[in-house]
Parts: structure tokens; sequence; C-alpha cells
């Protein structure tokens, strides 16, 4: 209590005790079905519009692939079209499809031949779509260092600075080779050289293909050595002592360090090569490409001790070469398929860095990598660097399959569409939806399987906070087996709609018939943002649509109506609407669409806003600070029109304290409140009576 001393007015402000509560969304929907590509394990996928979704999952199904269960993309598109505005996807596929692969294979122990996979890269997700993923490797070559010293040339060497370098990483080693003294060279400074004398005088050498020439002195004085990569290298004699080399193929090849005074040739196809080094002069250079007094070795660090550093040479080291300088061997990745691409950069092979290549590409949406540590990594690359102006190379996945597709609702695996528990990134299914609080709308889109229907019902009921919409066949005309259908449903948090809509399928460039859950959906999340969960999602217009697969008339419908069977009609001057909002309950209290919804919204807003009861003292003072905060609560939606009544207290009532809870309860910890509200309940039947008004007799 703060201390008054000095006489005078003070103001203070106090907690009255009731919190604030705002309404839970409910126009959010959950959708699970077939698609191309996406997750088919872990969390549904949150998705904001059709472009999103296409990125996600893929575009529209084929009849001829999918059949009957094609129908997920167009119904999220449909949901959007018709309101929606957010919704979560969950992919299922069978059992047998298989994600694209491809193995990149390495080396052992220090061999030069391929042996195991060192690096396996494969499709995010099971399907044929990953068969179209590509994934360049772009070497960056950085930290370059000096060798100093040899101490052992198979294995270990002394450098200026061996920061940087740790065990397990991926390095790579310039050769230069060891030239005889006297022969000029710009790269080396090492000035004039004599060949071995032979008593011929005139000798042609066949056969040379950017190789070293043999080089032959005869008793004439002067040699002009032609290297081609042509067949047929001559050597023509004259009487000077200089020996000039001549490149036909690789004229002018430059390499300019801006940082160091080495430079490292990279021998190419082409000729004008021009290769300029900037801090690294190495970096972008061709690991497995150079000149041919220049070349290169992979190895991977297996110390790093006071300056010296341990390596496992993967390949022998170039015959008569001298180690100049060591680099850091780091990739740049590009993930690429027909509609996304990814890159990583200063990605690592060695599993003790955070860059890792599985690590790196950790939150891709095309690829997972798997290192195989046992295998090293120089056999990746052998043979496929083989251009120094485009030192990169791409691999391709193959082999995925989208499974055997079961093409009608008859022979499906229902357990495909109820899917897995387990842990939450292993849930597949409906199962994948648990843990959503803030999914409010279910469908599977096309599928009425009756048992797949029983799934998703089931799942409503237990979970209590979301409302299944279903579809009926397409094939189902006549009342009588419309009617037999529904008898396979009995429950207040879900409804049936028929018939299917006619649309237009950019695929197929026609039109064709699909089912109404997703546009239902959308006008359901429509109505829900723009009037309230509270008002009946029905005479509502369905966006988007020309037509219907059956069209009814009244009486039909008043038999259809009652037994629980929302129709889409076309009216007359009106459009195509949605005419019906009862769920599939025989239960009278239960029997209309927005009153089930309405009470999963209140029920899940007072639980969503009322966590800070628990562990607060159980005496009368908090169950008048929880009877304050929900009255608020459930005025404002008698205020917005939810509730029926014309005061509050008609509208609803709350009971807490001594009458609704024994000694026992509040010795258990247990608060208990009841809450009773009246909902508003369509107008389903607006009836007018009118009679004559006579005239008094005079």
């Amino acid at each position: 209590m703060a201390e008054y001393l000095s006489p005078g007015v003070y103001v203070e402000e106090y907690d009255s005790g009731v919190k604030a509560m705002e309404g839970v969304g409910t126009s959010t929907a959950g959708f699970v079905g077939m698609a191309q590509k996406g997750p088919v394990r872990g969390l549904p996928v949150l998705i904001t519009s059709m472009a999103d979704y296409r990125r996600r999952f893929g575009g529209y199904l084929s009849q001829q692939a999918y059949g009957e269960l094609r129908f997920l993309p167009y119904a999220v598109e449909q949901f959007f079209n018709n309101g929606g505005s957010a919704c979560y996807v969950m992919r299922v596929c069978p059992g047998d499809a298989k994600a694209a692969k491809v193995s990149l294979a390495g080396s052992k122990n220090g061999g030069s031949g391929s042996d195991k996979p060192f690096l396996t890269l494969a499709a995010a997700s099971p399907g044929a779509w990953g068969n179209n993923i590509q994934v360049r490797f772009t070497p960056s070559l950085k930290n370059r260092v000096r060798l100093c010293e040899s101490v052992d040339v198979t294995a270990a060497f002394e450098v200026e600075k061996a920061d940087g370098y740790q065990a397990g990483d991926m390095v790579c080693l310039q050769y230069r080779a060891l030239r005889d003294t006297g022969t000029k060279d710009a790269d080396t400074g090492d000035t004039g050289s004599k060949g071995a004398d032979t008593e011929d005088k005139n000798v042609e050498d066949t056969g040379a293909k950017d190789t070293d020439t043999k080089e032959t002195d005869t008793n004439d004085k002067k040699v002009i050595d032609i290297d081609t990569k042509d067949a047929d290298t001559k050597e023509t004699d004259t009487n000077d002592k200089e020996v000039i080399d001549v490149d036909t193929k690789d004229a002018d090849i430059k390499e300019t360090d801006t940082n160091d005074k080495e430079v490292i040739d990279i021998d190419t196809k082409d000729t004008n090569a021009g290769h300029t080094g900037g801090k690294n002069p190495g970096e972008g250079a061709s690991p497995q490409t150079a000149a041919s007094d220049v070349s290169y070795i992979f190895a991977i660090v297996e110390k790093n001790e006071g300056g010296k550093i341990t390596l496992k040479q993967q390949g022998a080291a170039p015959r008569d070469a001298k180690a100049e300088f060591l680099y850091l061997a780091e990739w740049e990745l590009i993930v690429s398929d027909d509609s996304s691409s990814e890159q990583y950069e200063n990605v690592s092979f060695n599993s003790d860095r955070t860059n890792f290549v599985p690590y790196a590409v950790l939150k891709s949406r095309l690829i997972t990598a798997e290192a195989h540590m046992n295998q090293y990594a120089s056999g990746v690359f052998e043979g496929k660097l083989t251009d120094a102006q485009e030192p990169s190379f791409t691999v391709s996945l193959e082999g995925g399959e989208d499974g055997t597709i079961k093409l009608t609702n008859k022979e499906m695996d229902v357990d495909l569409y109820k899917g897995m528990d387990g842990s939450p990134d292993q849930r597949s299914g409906l199962q994948a939806f648990k843990t959503l609080s803030d999914v409010s709308i279910m469908a599977i889109p096309g599928i009425t399987n009756t048992s797949v229907q029983s799934e998703l019902v089931s799942h409503c009921d237990n979970l209590k906070n979301r409302f299944a919409i279903l579809d009926m066949p397409l094939e189902y005309k006549d009342v009588s087996e419309l009617q037999e259908f529904r008898e396979n449903v009995d429950s207040s948090y879900a409804a049936m709609y028929h018939p299917w809509l006619q649309c237009y399928d950019s695929l197929a460039k026609r039109n064709v018939f699909l089912p109404p859950s997703g546009a239902v959906a959308g006008i359901y999340g429509r109505t829900d943002n723009s009037r309230g969960v509270h008002k009946a999602p029905a005479n509502e217009v369905v966006r988007n649509c020309t037509g219907l697969s059956v069209r009814y008339n009244e009486a039909e419908q008043g038999k259809l109506n009652p037994r629980g069977i929302n129709l889409i009609r076309s009216l007359p001057g009106q459009g195509i609407r949605v005419w019906g909002a009862r769920t599939c309950s025989g239960d009278g209290n239960w029997k209309y669409v927005n009153v089930r919804r309405l009470f999963i919204f209140i029920e899940e807003s007072i639980k969503a806003n009322t966590n800070w009861v628990v562990f607060e003292p159980n005496d009368e003072m908090l169950w008048s600070r929880v009877e304050g905060t929900i009255r608020v609560f459930l005025t404002t939606q008698w205020r917005n029109g939810a509730l029926a009544g014309s005061t509050a207290d008609e509208a609803f009532f709350i009971n807490i304290g001594k009458s609704t809870m024994t000694e026992d309860d509040i010795l258990n910890g247990r608060l208990i409140c009841d809450i009773g509200v009246a909902p508003v309940r369509p107008a389903e039947f607006v009836i007018f009576r009118i009679t004559q008004k006579m005239e008094n007799a005079q």
C-alpha cells in the first residue's frame, strides 16, 4: 500500500480483475488429399493463396493419373475463389511412392576409384516430381596459404598460417610441375633449357592431345615446340639455341593475382580463357583441370597441430611436381525444379561445421542430403569439373515414382487418409492436424468413401473444435440414394453438400464437375469474416461456378433438407447459391450449422483466454474475476447479434461459486463454471400471413 504523508488528493490505478477476451478464428480450413509434391509427414503446410499452393504442392492433377482422387488442388482454388483467406494442406500418397535420388560416388582410403556414395541427395518428398530436380555444384577455393615445407610428401605439410583449417575439412592442394633448368617460362621465371641430345635431326611426334610434348634436341641448335590438341605435333630444328614454346590451342590464357604474386594456371579446351583471382586467387578455379605445369588434388584434413597440417590425399600426387598452396574447399549449391530455385553458399562437406551439407539444406523445400562420412569427397568431383570458365557441374535426381494410385473411391486405402499417429514430425493424414488449434473447418475434397468420411467425422467429434464438410458421390442423383448415403453419418460436427459444381479446368481445357466442399469451405470463411460465425453459411453465391451436375426443384429439396442434405441450387435471377444449413445430426438442438459452429467458437474462445486462472487461489475473489471476464465476452457476442434475447440476461447466464462446486471439488483443485447461451437460429422458413382488410361498414 502506498504511504500517504502530505494532505492532498491522490489518484491510483488498480486492476479490476476482469481480463479482456478475444474470440478465436473460425475461418481457417484444413484439407487432406493427393498432390504432385509436398510433405506427407509432419505438420500441415499453411497456404495463403493458390500461387502459394502451386509452389509447395504443384499444379492440377490429371484424371488419367489420379482419377477420383485428383480434387485437392481444385478444392483449394475454389476455397480462395469463394472468400477463404488461409488453409492448411496435408498431402497423402501411396505407400509405394519413391523419392527421386542421386548418389555421388566417393573414394575410400585415398584411392582414386569410385567406391561407395559419399553424398546422397533426395527429393524432399516422394513422387515423380523429384525427377525434375537439378543440383548445381560450383567450387569456391578460399583461405589460400603457402606451403612452407613438405614434412611428409604423402601426408604432412607446414604452412604459413594454419588458422581456419580443422579436421574433416575438404581442402585442395595446388601442385606445380618441376622444370629442368634453362627453360624460360612466363609463369615460373625459369630461363632456357636444353633437351636431351639424340642423333636424329628431324623428329616428328604424333598423337599429342594437350599433353607434355617430348622435346628432342638434335645436332641443330634451335628447337621450336608446337603444342596442339591435334595429332601430328612437329618439332622443327634450327641453328638457334633458344627454345621457343608455341601453344596453338590454349593461347592467351591470362591469370591475374591481385593479392599474391603466384599464378594459378588453369588449362581449358577454349582459347583466351582469362582467369582473374581476387583476394583468393584460386577461387572459382577448377580443381580437376590444370595446365601442364599446375594441377590440383583434393585432400581431407586429419590434424592441424602447431602450424603443421596432416592430410589424407585423395589421389596420387603428380609426378615431378611440388605442392605450393593449400585452399579450403567450399561449394555453392543451386537447387531447382520446374517452378522454384534455392541457393546455398559456402557449403562444407565437414560434419563438424555448421555449414555441413545436410545442415545447410535442412530448410530446403526441394531436397534432403545425407553424407556418408566413412567415404571421402574427391571421387564426387572426379572427372566432372572439366571447364575452367564454367567450373561447375550439375546432377539430376531420378527414380521418383508416384506409387500405385487406386483411382476410385471404392478401392482406396482408408488408412492413407486416416494417417499415422506418432511423434509430431512423423504424423500423417488426419493425424497431422491434431495439434493445430486454429483449424476450424475440415474437408477431404472429392472423397466419398464412407469409411474415410467416418474417419473425418470422428476426428472432428473427438477434438470438438472443428467442423467437417462432406461431399456426396457425383453419380448420385435420385433422392432415395442420397437419403440412403446420408444415413452413414450422424454428427452435429459435420454437414453434407450436393450436387457437384461445374467449373472450368485449365488443365483439361474444358468444363468439369468438382466437389463442392472446397467452395463451401470458402463460403464458411467469407461469411465468418463479413457477418460472424453465428450467421448461417447459406443463401450465399458460389463464385466461379457455371453450372451444377444436377438441378433439383423445391419438391425434391423438401425431401432432402429435413434429412440434413444441403443442396446447392440455381435460382432464377439469383445465380447459384448454397441453399441449406443443416448438420448431419438427428438431435434437433444441433440441426443448424451456425449453432454448432457458434458453440465451437464460444468454447474455444473461453478456453484460449482463461489460462491465467490456472493455479490461482480458488476462492470467491477468483470466481468473481472469472465471472466478470466471461460476462464481458458474452455481452459482446450478444451485441454483435450472435445471441438471442432483448437483454444480456435473456441471452446468457453464468453461474460460478458454491452452487457449482462442492467442498470436494475445491479440495481437489477443481473450478466449475456453468454457462448457458441462447444462440440465434436461422430464419429457415419465412412465413408471411396475409389477409384482406375489410372497410368498416357504414
